[in-house]
């Protein structure tokens, strides 16, 4: 079925474009060939991503080579892990300190990206380039759509790609990029089989850390050496695979349903006030993401104010600074301010080492 669809799609294009040859009765059959390889080549001996394709036009047979493309498959280098790593997610600083010790640049629906041609997109740019600018903190959605993983937000209909290509990206940045952590905050709708399968298929299953409730968290540079740099914290986590973290027994937050500047407060939403790590949701929503609101909270001193508000009223540094638009405002900057005053704060509670 499928050489006689795509014989017709040939035929079409033959035929049907403006473009079929002039044949006439005593032309003899016309040699149409696209790199068929040898005269005597096998069928076996052509190309991998070609198949041959017959095709009648005006009552004379052709044979067309037709590119078609491979079986998508994650391609990783997997490096070795960093045995004495000197610049952990960009400073020398942050090699030493816990994870709940330092900040994260994080957006929002990362995978909801007008690069991937999402309507009503959340960032800009797509999840590669938000990592590759400094982002180390993702929130992404998971669905299952079409018998499959896929990252969407809401209606899949409005925008999605599969869940292992996302992670094959993020995957790859972690290849070329060997001292640097990456936290995934997921809002799931798939289950833990389906999300294992996606991390198979992205390679990523030996990337993931796991930590053990109650325990004090890794050093980055004991993430980067054990070459366990992902860390998932999933609102639909799976018990059965102890990577796949509940993040609300790890996190807290403040609401995510701001539509105003003056609705960005530090008020408890989930997670116990004890958890170690603190997400900042500092985003408007009126009814959508918009760059232009956006630009109403994203500069400082407003973000890095907010931000200061909050730490005092939780006793704990923002972890994860999470923005849509990212590239609009002062995302960077603010977190390096926090981050800043994260490693002054780890210096006094760890005796001034």
């Amino acid at each position: 079925m499928r050489g006689a669809i795509v014989g017709l799609a040939v035929l079409g294009v033959l035929v049907g474009c403006g473009t079929s040859p002039a044949v006439t009765a005593d032309a003899g059959p016309p040699a149409v060939t696209a790199d068929a390889g040898p005269p005597d080549a096998t069928p076996d001996d052509r190309p991998e991503a070609a198949v041959v394709v017959d095709a009648v036009v005006d009552d004379v047979a052709v044979s067309v080579d037709v590119a078609v493309k491979p079986p998508w498959r994650c391609e990783r280098r997997r490096p070795a892990p960093v045995a004495t790593p000197s610049r952990c997610n960009g400073a020398a600083s942050r090699c030493g300190r816990r994870l709940d010790q330092v900040v994260f640049p994080t957006t929002h629906n990362a995978m909801s990206t007008r690069a991937e041609r999402f309507i009503l997109p959340n960032q800009e740019r797509s999840m590669s380039r938000q990592l590759a600018d400094g982002v180390r903190g993702l929130m992404i959605d998971l669905h299952r759509y079409e018998g499959d993983a896929y990252l969407c937000h809401g209606a899949c209909t409005l925008g999605s790609r599969r869940l292992a290509e996302g992670l094959c990206d993020i995957g790859t940045f972690l290849d070329g990029h060997p001292e640097e952590v990456v936290v995934l905050i997921l809002e799931s709708y798939i289950e833990g089989a389906e999300l294992e399968g996606a991390l198979r298929e992205a390679g990523m299953l030996d990337d993931l850390h796991t930590q053990q409730a109650g325990m004090a968290w890794p050093t980055l540079g004991a993430m980067v050496t054990a070459g366990r740099r992902v860390v998932i914290l999933d609102d639909h986590a799976d018990a059965t695979r102890p990577w796949d973290h509940p993040v609300w027994d790890f996190a807290q937050e403040t609401p995510f349903s701001a539509a105003t500047p003056a609705d960005l407060d530090c008020r408890t939403n989930r997670g116990r006030s004890g958890n170690s790590l603190f997400i900042l949701n500092h985003f408007l929503t009126a009814p959508t993401a918009l760059p232009r609101l956006a630009e109403m909270v994203n500069h400082d001193p407003f973000l890095v104010d907010r931000a200061r508000r909050c730490r005092q009223s939780r006793g704990r540094v923002p972890n994860f600074v999470t923005v849509d638009f990212y590239e609009t405002g002062d995302l960077f900057a603010a977190s390096a301010a926090l981050d800043a005053e994260a490693e002054a704060e780890a210096a006094t509670a760890d005796g001034g080492r």
